[in-house]
């Protein structure tokens, strides 16, 4: 046989509903090979089972049930194959034409605690160019993967990514560098009153020596905004940020470290602020404060010349510091103390220190 068909079957008028042209039907239990089985393990190319439906609107050209509640480790459609580079896929569905609706749709409008799509594999070679999951988009608009909740949502995740490396790299990876402008990751609550748009979490309890729970780094080598930028412009009360360490002891609450050799008129921490009232910085000890202090300034230099530098050249009235302490009584409002003095020097002639 080349060009005909060694069987066929036609029939079937516009209405039949309910009847078969072909009917098959077996009360066998465990039929290893199927009730029906199509072999032709010769065919390199071409189809092997074909079903047209060109005009198909609302019914179904392949239809597979299984009313019976009795399914466990079954599977109403398995698809075996011993190929090791299937570049089209193993199952692929062509559907370009397609500019609404779905292509591939999944209802399990009762799980509760299963899967509705499982996705298992992975090597534990070193080739990192595979992927379990792979979505490619070429559309400059809309959304390569949409994720929706129902207002019902509570303690459930609409995204949970989980792993029990101890060394992971990049659990989670966000590449884009060809990126110019723009937003990479954008996060909207609008009506966020009590709870948090974004939470890391990190500790067990145990000292954490290397580690960072958020770290930020770039080779650029000017940001004008800032590399870290809060914005917050209609903010007129509460804070815009807050460091809460309660139990700190010997650390530090926020440490900033940097300056090269060569830094003149840069700054490790600027403070600027356009109100004509308020503080630019307020700093605010309880009444338990004894030998502690409220600011600690201290330089190892030996030829330091503004340790600490107040400018106001165009104030005219006013005061430039002001010390209150009304209920001292021993103590001193301002001490200035050269400790024993036995190696002061004649002043020292300002110049730029390289």
């Amino acid at each position: 046989l080349v060009d005909g068909k060694a069987v066929s079957i036609t029939g079937g008028s516009t209405k039949m509903k309910s009847g078969s042209l072909l009917h098959v039907s077996s009360d066998a239990l465990s039929p290893t090979s199927g009730v029906v089985q199509f072999n032709s393990d010769k065919t390199q190319t071409g189809t092997v089972l074909s079903v047209s439906a060109n005009m198909l609107t609302n019914g179904s050209a392949i239809k597979i049930s299984n009313k019976g509640a009795n399914l466990t480790t079954g599977s109403l459609l398995v698809l075996e194959s011993g190929a090791t580079s299937p570049t089209n896929g193993l199952l692929r569905l062509p559907a370009n034409s397609v500019k609404e609706g779905k292509i591939l749709s999944v209802e399990a409008e009762g799980l509760v605690g299963g899967k509705a799509v499982s996705i298992v594999g992975g090597h534990s070679g070193t080739d990192t160019t595979g992927s379990l999951l792979h979505v490619a988009s070429s559309a400059p608009n809309g959304k390569a993967v949409e994720i929706i909740g129902s207002s019902n949502l509570g303690v459930g995740k609409l995204l949970d990514i989980s792993t029990s490396s101890k060394s992971a790299n990049s659990a989670i990876s966000l590449t884009a560098n060809e990126m110019v402008s723009g937003s990479l990751v954008s996060i909207d609550t609008q009506k966020l009153e009590n709870g948090t748009a974004l939470s890391v979490s990190g500790g067990n309890g145990d000292p954490m020596h290397e580690g960072s729970l958020v770290h930020v780094t770039s080779d650029t080598i000017s940001a004008d905004v800032g590399m870290m930028r809060l914005s917050a412009h209609n903010i007129k009360e509460g804070k815009i940020l807050a460091v809460e360490a309660g139990s700190l002891v010997d650390g530090k609450a926020v440490s900033i470290t940097g300056g090269s050799t060569k830094m003149k008129s840069g700054s490790l921490l600027h403070v600027s602020s356009a109100a004509p009232d308020g503080k630019a910085v307020q700093i605010v000890g309880d009444a338990a404060l004894r030998s502690g202090k409220l600011l600690d300034i201290s330089s190892s230099s030996s030829v330091a010349h503004n340790l600490v530098s107040v400018n106001a050249n165009n104030a005219n009235v006013g005061k430039i510091a002001k010390i209150s302490a009304h209920s001292l009584t021993t103590g001193s409002a301002l001490e200035i103390s050269s400790h024993s003095g036995s190696s002061m020097m004649p002043p020292i002639t300002e110049k730029d220190v390289d």
